[in-house]
C-alpha cells in the first residue's frame, strides 16, 4: 500500500506542475512529465489513465498542441480524482492495519 500512498501524496504537485508547463507552453517538459505519469499510472493499475498519458505524450512528441490543450484538463481531473481515492484507501489501511 506504500506505493499507493506515495502516488496519492505526490499527485497534486505533479498535476500542478503539468498545468504550469501547459500554461507556459513548455511542451518539451510537459511531454517529459506526462511520460513519467504514463509509467506510474500503469504501475498502480490505472490503465485507462496510462493510455491517456500515452496519447498526451505522443501529442507532445508530434507537436499536436490542439490535442494537448483539449485533453489535458480531463486527464488531470481523472489523475487527481484517482489520487484522492487512493489517499482514502491508504488512510483506511493505516487506521486498520
Amino acid at each position: 500500500m506504500e506505493v499507493l500512498s506515495v502516488f496519492a501524496a505526490s499527485a497534486n504537485d505533479k498535476a500542478d506542475e503539468i498545468e504550469r508547463l501547459l500554461k507556459d507552453e513548455d511542451y518539451k517538459h510537459f511531454t517529459l512529465k506526462v511520460h513519467s505519469l504514463k509509467t506510474v499510472t500503469k504501475l498502480v493499475g490505472a490503465l485507462n489513465l496510462s493510455a491517456a498519458a500515452v496519447e498526451l505524450e505522443a501529442a507532445g512528441k508530434n507537436g499536436d498542441i490542439e490535442t494537448i490543450k483539449e485533453k489535458t484538463p480531463k486527464f488531470l481531473g481523472l489523475y487527481r480524482a484517482l489520487a484522492e481515492h487512493l489517499a482514502v484507501l491508504a488512510d483506511e489501511e493505516e487506521d486498520n492495519p
